[in-house]
C-alpha cells in the first residue's frame, strides 16, 4: 500500500524538532563553556554593549580560579570606576585576583536574581558599589532576560502586584527563552563582537588585540550637562513604584550573602558634583538614609561617599562615570583601604 509521504513526514516532525533542539543545546553548551571561544568573545567585546555577556565570562573565570578572588559588583559606575589591572598588579603577591562585574543599569532586583551565580564562584570578598539609580528608577524589564531567575516572579507579585507583570509579559517570555538559550540571550551582544572580529581580520590582522575594559574615553562637553538639566527637570532619579521592591531585593540579597558567610563590603559610588542638579534633594537624602540604615542594621562594612576622596567635576565623563584620572584616584584609594583592612573585612563576616 502506498504511504502518504506528507503524513509520514508529519509524524516524524516532533522527533526531528526534538533532535534539532538537542543538537542546538549541545552546540550552545560547547560554545558557552569552551574556554578559547569565551576568551575570544571577551577580547572582541565592547564595554557597556556587551556587559551581560562579560559578566558571564568573568564569573566563569572566577569559578576556575583556585586562588583568592574579589568580585566587584555594581552598575557601570563600578565598571568605569575600578581598574582591575592596577588592583591585580598591586595584590599579585597576595595571590588575590579582582574581577569587575560592573554592568550598565544593574539594579537591586538584578543583583537579587544574580546573587546565587555570584556566590557559586566562591569569592573571598564581594564588593558592591551602589548609586542612587539602583533604587530610584523604574525597573527596566528589557534587561530582565540577562539576569532572569524564576524566583523573581513571586518576588514581583509580592512587592508590585500582578499588573506590571501582565503589562510586561512579553519581556518575561523573552527572559525565559534567554534562560534556556545562550545564543538567544546574547544575540544583540554577539553582533558587535562579530563586527569587531571581521574588522580585525580585514584590516588589523597580526596586530595584538587588547581587551576593552572601559566604555568612555573623553569628558562630555559642558553643553551636554546643560541639556541634561533641561531634559530631566529634576527628575533623573525619583521615588518610583519599584523603589520599595528594589530596596527589598537588596535586603534579600544581603541576607543570602550573610547566609553563605561570604564577606561583603559596600562602597558608595562617587558622583559628579553636578549630579544634584538633575534630581531633587529628597531623593538623595532618602537614598543615603536607606543605605546607611540597612547596612548598619545588617552589620555590613560600608564606606560612604563622604569617606571617599574628593572628586572634581573634571574627573568625571558625565554625571556618574569617572574618567581615567578619577578612576586611578578611586582605584588607588580602594587598594590602600584593602591593604589596611582586608583581613578585618574577611574575618568580620566569616
Amino acid at each position: 500500500m502506498a504511504v502518504n509521504s506528507s503524513t509520514f513526514n508529519f509524524k516524524r516532525l516532533p522527533w526531528a524538532c526534538i533532535s534539532a533542539m538537542l543538537v542546538l543545546f549541545v552546540v550552545q553548551a560547547t560554545f558557552a563553556f569552551q574556554s578559547g571561544l569565551q576568551n575570544a568573545l571577551f577580547v572582541f567585546s565592547e564595554a557597556s554593549l556587551s556587559d551581560p555577556l562579560r559578566i558571564h565570562y568573568f564569573l566563569d573565570q572566577a569559578k576556575k580560579d583556585e586562588g583568592k578572588k574579589v568580585l566587584l559588583v555594581g552598575t557601570s559606575q563600578s565598571r568605569e570606576g575600578f581598574d582591575v589591572r592596577i588592583l591585580n598588579e598591586r595584590f599579585k603577591n597576595n595571590d588575590i585576583t579582582f574581577y569587575n562585574l560592573g554592568a550598565a543599569a544593574y539594579s537591586g532586583a538584578d543583583l537579587y536574581m544574580e546573587i546565587d551565580r555570584i556566590l557559586d564562584a566562591e569569592p573571598d570578598l564581594i564588593v558592591y558599589m551602589p548609586y542612587v539609580g539602583n533604587f530610584y528608577l523604574d525597573y527596566d524589564f528589557k534587561r530582565l532576560k540577562y539576569y532572569y531567575h524564576p524566583k523573581i516572579i513571586s518576588f514581583f507579585l509580592e512587592k508590585v502586584g500582578h499588573k506590571p507583570l501582565l503589562e510586561n509579559k512579553w519581556f518575561f517570555c523573552d527572559a525565559y527563552l534567554s534562560y534556556i538559550s545562550y545564543f538567544y540571550k546574547y544575540r544583540e551582544e554577539l553582533k558587535p563582537i562579530l563586527y569587531n572580529v571581521l574588522d580585525y581580520f580585514a584590516f588589523r590582522r597580526g596586530k595584538k588585540v587588547e581587551p576593552k575594559y572601559f566604555r568612555y574615553d573623553e569628558n562630555f562637553e559642558l553643553e551636554y550637562f546643560e541639556k541634561q538639566v533641561k531634559r530631566f527637570k529634576g527628575k533623573r532619579f525619583y521615588f518610583s513604584d519599584y523603589t520599595e521592591a528594589e530596596q527589598y531585593a537588596f535586603h534579600k540579597t544581603i541576607q543570602a550573602i550573610k547566609k553563605s558567610e561570604t564577606p561583603f563590603f559596600v562602597i558608595d559610588a562617587p558622583g559628579n558634583p553636578r549630579i544634584k542638579s538633575v534630581y531633587v534633594p529628597e531623593v538623595g537624602i532618602a537614598y543615603e538614609a536607606f543605605l546607611t540604615k540597612i547596612l548598619r542594621d545588617e552589620g555590613i562594612s560600608f564606606l560612604s561617599r563622604r569617606e571617599l576622596p574628593d572628586f572634581a567635576m573634571d574627573e568625571f565623563i558625565d554625571f556618574t562615570h569617572l574618567n581615567a584620572v578619577g578612576r586611578a584616584k578611586l582605584t588607588n584609594f580602594f587598594a590602600e583601604y584593602l591593604e589596611k583592612n582586608y583581613t578585618t573585612l574577611i574575618q568580620r563576616q566569616s
